[in-house]
């Protein structure tokens, strides 16, 4: 009879002892790092082909209009809340992609003008023509100076930011639209005071836009920077010009119906000598002569009648005088300061650029050595639980044996 405790036990499998992940990594050590740095190096070379993203930010004030004792309308205000707002509107971005479109072709056109006068023009400057008047860039770019062409060629960029406009391809123009161009863009406030009560905002709109190059990313940020002035001076003044407009029209209707009323008398006189036939009425009953009829008029009308009804409707012709004279000076009283020109609203506002987008030294996108460790931190996991697997197979009761 042989001893039991002589004979070991079989150990069930569950039981096996479990490889240590510390020795796993030490045993397979030069495999597991070898193929880490193989995958990181490739993963670092594949970023550098990666579309790169430039971020450039410009702000944009927005002050409550300014005090302007000559308008009867003074300008409304704007939250900071509606303002952000508005610079994503699709309006906004729609007139955006439009004035991209439009001085992306000026840009072109004064490219090939500047080719030709390689030949040593002195009097042609890319910074002189963008910063110049209208006038000068019609001449330059032999395109008919319009209104239209005024209003297109106002805010134009400097020529540091011009160059970004080579970045923007027929292609993009024709496939982006203000929801797909909004992907690239981000308006941003900040409070400047929060309680349960009342939430206030710093005055300042930062705009950030995101685009392949450093120049075209702060030229998208400057030209968005300018599509919100121009919606927001529609925004704050143009509520104000048309009820100013209406107001001054009814201003010049009330002083159109005094100075007809003024004058009415005075032509009625021209062609009524009320003078002439009283004196002519007192010779008359003078010499004790009987009034003569006046023309062919049914009934013989007298020329004492004639005067009589002549100076009846003089007397409502004064009255009538006097009543649009109380309503003219009454419509002045109520509406004062109509007078003033429409153009003086814009001189109130307080919405500007406070400063130029410069191009950005560093790109947001890709992060390449984010992307490198995150690879290299996964490919090392990877390897490690593979061989950590290939561990306990070997060690398994199956295979121990054999």
């Amino acid at each position: 009879m042989e001893d039991a405790t002589s004979k070991p036990s079989d150990v069930p499998s569950w039981l096996s002892p479990i490889p240590n992940l510390w020795e796993t990594g030490l045993i397979h050590f030069k495999r597991i790092l070898g193929t880490t740095l193989i995958v990181m190096i490739v993963t670092a070379i594949i970023t550098l082909i990666l579309p790169k993203t430039f971020r450039a930010k410009t702000t944009v004030m927005v002050l409550p209009p300014g005090y302007a004792s000559n308008l009867e309308v003074p300008p409304q205000t704007l939250s900071m809340p509606t303002v952000q707002a508005i610079a994503t509107s699709y309006p906004v971005l729609q007139d955006l992609l439009a004035d991209l479109s439009i001085k992306r072709e000026f840009a072109r056109r004064l490219d090939e003008r500047m080719a030709e006068s390689e030949t040593g023009d002195a009097n042609l400057s890319l910074s002189e023509v963008l910063t110049g008047s209208a006038t000068t860039a019609s001449e330059i770019l032999r395109i008919p100076l319009t209104n239209q062409f005024a209003q297109a060629w106002r805010g134009m960029p400097p020529s540091d930011l011009a160059s970004g406009f080579r970045d923007f391809t027929d292609h993009d123009l024709d496939t982006l639209d203000p929801n797909e161009i909004s992907r690239y863009l981000s308006a941003r406030i900040t409070t400047s005071l929060e309680t349960n009560l009342t939430t206030r905002y710093q005055p300042i709109l930062t705009l950030s836009s995101d685009w392949r190059t450093p120049s075209s990313s702060a030229l998208l940020s400057y030209l968005w920077a300018h599509a919100v002035l121009r919606s927001l001076e529609d925004e704050i003044v143009q509520s104000s010009i048309r009820v100013q407009s209406e107001k001054k029209r009814q201003v010049e209707e009330v002083q159109e119906s005094y100075r007809i009323a003024k004058s009415a008398p005075f032509e009625y006189l021209a062609y009524h000598p009320i003078d002439l036939w009283m004196a002519e009425s007192k010779i008359n009953s003078r010499f004790g002569d009987t009034p003569r009829n006046l023309g062919d008029q049914p009934g013989g009308t007298t020329k004492n009648d004639s005067l009589g009804e002549s100076q009846r409707q003089l007397v409502a012709l004064g009255e009538h005088y006097q009543r649009v004279s109380g309503e003219r000076d009454y419509s002045l009283v109520q509406m004062g300061g109509v007078e003033s020109l429409i153009e003086e609203y814009p001189l109130v506002l307080r919405s500007k650029l406070t400063s130029i987008p410069k191009p950005p030294k560093q790109k947001i996108a890709p992060k390449r050595a984010a992307i490198v460790l995150v690879a290299g931190f996964i490919c090392f996991v990877l390897l490690l639980g593979y061989y950590q697997v290939q561990e306990i197979r070997l060690l398994s009761p199956g295979q121990s044996g054999a």
